[in-house]
């Protein structure tokens, strides 16, 4: 269990990965869908999302091409993501702190 443990060793994410799978499969199925339920509920918010961003993606690919902006595309990209809910900060973090991601 990683979290009794009273080192301070930092874990990867492959290692990390490999605890929780082993944890997963320790609970019983109704333990388990309690997370199912959650991951699926989820899973509906990202599709809301990522269709919202689809249609936003599609209005403002069609505002570019009709207008002179001088945003990059780089910038432009940037600027969609950012109108998600995405923990882009955690990400980020994760990524600076696990050299395995």
């Amino acid at each position: 269990n990683p979290s009794s443990s009273s080192s301070k060793e930092k874990l990867g994410v492959a290692a990390m990965a490999k605890l929780l799978g082993q944890s997963w499969s320790r609970l019983t199925p109704e333990e388990k869908q309690v997370y199912q339920e959650k991951a699926a509920l989820e899973r509906e918010q990202v599709a809301k999302q990522v269709e919202e961003y689809q249609k936003h993606h599609a209005v403002a690919a069609a505002a570019d091409e009709s207008s002179s902006s001088s945003l990059t595309s780089q910038q432009r990209q940037q600027e969609h993501l950012l109108q998600l809910d995405l923990p882009v900060a955690r990400i980020r973090k994760i990524a600076k702190l696990d050299p395995d991601v």
